[in-house]
């Protein structure tokens, strides 16, 4: 694992979507809930023009999803390199919830 400013790690899913490893505790020292994260950049499987958008389908996004505990950040990053999970199974950590979800959604 080589270590660079916030990214601890990168690697790609089985399908392909990039995927690492962060830690934003220098930049958020008082926020805890913000220190660990995994960001992904899958491709959108339906477009959307809600806030934080607008993406169309087949574009890649940006996915955060949020760890409060470094072990369990590691956990997930290392069960979606190994494709023991897939990004959907941590939607209750993304972000922006809901919208993110219906990106990876057909």
């Amino acid at each position: 694992m080589k270590e660079c400013g916030f990214i601890r790690a990168t690697a790609k899913m089985p399908d392909n979507t990039a995927i690492q490893l962060e830690n934003w505790e220098d930049a958020y020292p008082d926020h805890p809930e913000l220190w660990w994260a995994i960001g992904a950049y899958p491709v959108a499987l339906r477009g959307s023009d809600r806030l934080f958008g607008p993406h169309r389908k087949g574009e890649k996004f940006r996915l955060t999803i949020s760890f409060e505990k470094d072990f369990e950040a590691v956990e997930a990053f290392e069960n979606l390199y190994h494709g023991r999970k897939t990004l959907l199974d941590y939607a209750d950590r993304f972000w922006n919830r809901e919208r993110d979800a219906e990106l990876l959604e057909e």
